[in-house]
Formats: C-alpha cells, sequence, structure tokens
C-alpha cells in the first residue's frame, strides 16, 4: 500500500485552540504499510504540509501553510479567509519549538484563527484536509469533525444552573435543558454517520437553546 499520512485535530482545554498529531505512524508492512519510512517517504525528508480549515456554512476558510527541513518546520504561514497572510513562524520567533515528532502537538490558537485570545472557537461542523508534498508527490487525506468544546461548556453552565426547585410550568429551564442536550447527542451521532449537514443543522439547534434565542424557550 502507498504513504497515506494521517492527523488527528484535539481542541485544548479552554476551547481556545486546536493542537494538530500527525498519527501516521511508522511503516510496518504488516501492521502500518502506510506509515513513514522506507519505502515510504521518511521523516526527515523535506516536504510542504498544507492544512485547509473550512467551517461549515462558509465558502472560505484557512489555510495553514508549513515547510519541513530534517524534521523541523522551518515556514509557519496561516492564510485567512479575507485573504491576508500571517507569517507565524516570524512573529514567533524562538519562543516555541515546532517539530514533526508525533508526540509533539502543532498548536493552533484562536489568536492566529483571526480571533480574541478570549474567545473560544465556534463550535461547529468543520472539513479539514491536509496535503504534504514531498518529492514531487502530493497526497492528501481530510474528513469532517465536529468541534464542540465551547458548546459542552454552555450546557454544562445550563444544566448547573437549575435548581431542585425549579419548575417546568414557570420557566421552562429543565425542558430547554434537556432539549439542547437531546439536539447535542443527536449532531455526534449524525457526524458518526457522516451526515455532515444534519449535523451541524442539529449542533446549531442546541447552540440556539443554549443561548437562549431560540423561540421556543
Amino acid at each position: 500500500m502507498a504513504f497515506e499520512p494521517k492527523f488527528e485535530i484535539v481542541e485544548t482545554v479552554g476551547c481556545k485552540g486546536w493542537e494538530l498529531y500527525d498519527v501516521t505512524g511508522d511503516y510496518n508492512v504488516t501492521t502500518n504499510p502506510t506509515g513513514w519510512g522506507t519505502p515510504n517517504p521518511g521523516r526527515g525528508a523535506n516536504y510542504t504540509i498544507t492544512f485547509y480549515i473550512l467551517p461549515n456554512g462558509y465558502t472560505t476558510g484557512w489555510l495553514i501553510t508549513l515547510t519541513v527541513y530534517s524534521s523541523d518546520y522551518t515556514t509557519f504561514t496561516i492564510t485567512n479567509p479575507d485573504g491576508s497572510v500571517t507569517d507565524w513562524f516570524s512573529t514567533l520567533g524562538s519562543t516555541t519549538s515546532y517539530t514533526t515528532d508525533p508526540a509533539i502537538p502543532l498548536i493552533i490558537t484562536n489568536e492566529m484563527l483571526g480571533l480574541l485570545d478570549t474567545d473560544s472557537i465556534v463550535s461547529n461542523a468543520y472539513y479539514f484536509e491536509q496535503n504534504i508534498t514531498v518529492a514531487l508527490v502530493e497526497y492528501t487525506t481530510s474528513e469532517d469533525q465536529l468541534i464542540v468544546c465551547a458548546q459542552c461548556c454552555c450546557l454544562e453552565s445550563m444544566q448547573a444552573a437549575l435548581e431542585a426547585t425549579d419548575c417546568d410550568c414557570k420557566n421552562k429551564k429543565i425542558e430547554t435543558a434537556m432539549k439542547a442536550t437531546i439536539f447535542f447527542d443527536a449532531a455526534i451521532e449524525c457526524m458518526e454517520k457522516v451526515d455532515v449537514s444534519k449535523s451541524a443543522e442539529l449542533l446549531n439547534k442546541s447552540k440556539e437553546l443554549c443561548s437562549g434565542s431560540c423561540a421556543e424557550c
């Protein structure tokens, strides 16, 4: 089987960023024939990596571009949806070490995506596409993923605000919390069944209930 790079997106604590992990693994003829290493490209090769991140409902996303030389990142830029480009490698300088070590993630913060340092990453369905070009050959992998950290926090706060004396005949707090949670769980299930559009719709319904902007609340 041919080389097949794999990646994993993990939401950071506090919902203010992502950790991007290389989970390709090392080549093994039996257990991992698509991994790094002979006869596939090696980790020490010089190559270019791009990550394209597109939120559901949008036509333009972010393009993260990295170049790798001898296992270390040597450039790191982000092209924003408005077309502007930020050189984060130069901006961060020597304060951050970049490496292709699979145990060390590339961290993408809210500020890198044009948000304030106090902002959470918006909960939504996101399309992630990774391209690795090595020796003039391009390898592409992609996946859709629900980013839900902020919505989980919202639901937890909503449930924690309930009182044992709450009565739905007065304020509907219990019913609203239950509905928001049910729509959230349904969104997760639909994403697992690769129904991205429906998953995003259900997540948005949960967000509306949680924020109190839903007309039924």
